[in-house]
């Protein structure tokens, strides 16, 4: 805020008061002296626009004023604050605002892209559950999205994500056992374990017949829980009721 006249006529008044008090003013002036007189202006000077900030900030806190309104007086105030700094403390403030946009920044793109990959892998996975829902004839590929989602994540293969779901079978004995499996042999799996035969079009599954899932443990068996060896024997043409012998 600019002085008055009245104020620098004052100000000058006080200086030549100060000369005075220093003794003749002919007498010439040592550098510590100079640097008081000039120490107290430059201290009177950073207090009186140290308090302008401060009624400046609270200022800005009235609740009847618009953004745009708060916007400017935070530039006034910013420019205030500018005039109080040393060199080194405006280069470190300059440094601690490039520092915090580009931390802005680099949040903002990591945030987008977890948008991106969760709308990826949403799509990926439901595409996919559905696709082989069709094809293995599911009455209502919905509800087979619906019970295969909760346990089906990417999971990278030669270099590519393949959505792969856990689901439970029974083994030999009966006995309850997870298959980590890709979303299509997870979903020829259901078609022939008897409890969700009726998600699937008459005629086309296995029900209890001998091509329920029997993972044998010992030798010349495949453990069907090791999803590699359960997809080589799959792909070698063996039906279910094969692999495990």
């Amino acid at each position: 805020m600019p002085k008055t006249l009245e104020e620098l006529e004052k100000e000058n008044q006080e200086l030549l008061d100060k000369i005075k008090e220093l003794g003749d003013p002919d007498k010439k002036f040592t550098q510590k002296q100079v640097d008081d007189i000039l120490g107290n202006r430059l201290k009177k000077q950073k207090e009186e626009q140290e308090k302008l900030v401060a009624q400046l900030e609270d200022f800005k806190k009235n609740k009847s004023l618009n953004d745009n309104q708060r916007q400017e007086l935070q530039t006034q105030i910013d420019d205030l604050q500018s005039t109080l700094l040393t060199k080194e403390e405006i280069a470190a403030k300059e440094k601690a605002s490039v520092e915090k946009k580009y931390k802005k920044d680099l949040d903002d793109a990591v945030e987008k892209a977890k948008i991106w990959q969760g709308r990826y892998t949403e799509s990926t996975i439901e595409r996919s559950i559905l696709d082989a829902a069709t094809k293995e004839k599911v009455i209502n590929p919905s509800q087979i999205v619906q019970i295969l989602r909760p346990s089906t994540r990417l999971v990278e293969v030669d270099d590519a994500l393949i959505p792969q779901a856990k689901i439970q079978s029974v083994d030999k004995d009966g006995k309850p056992v997870i298959l980590d499996l890709p979303i299509p042999e997870a979903i020829k799996q259901m078609k022939e374990l008897p409890e969700h035969g009726n998600l699937f079009q008459a005629g086309t599954t296995g029900g209890t017949g001998s091509n329920t899932l029997h993972p044998g443990t010992g030798e010349g068996k495949i453990d069907l829980t090791n999803t590699e060896k359960y997809i080589e024997a799959r792909k070698k043409g063996l039906t279910l009721d094969k692999i495990g012998k």
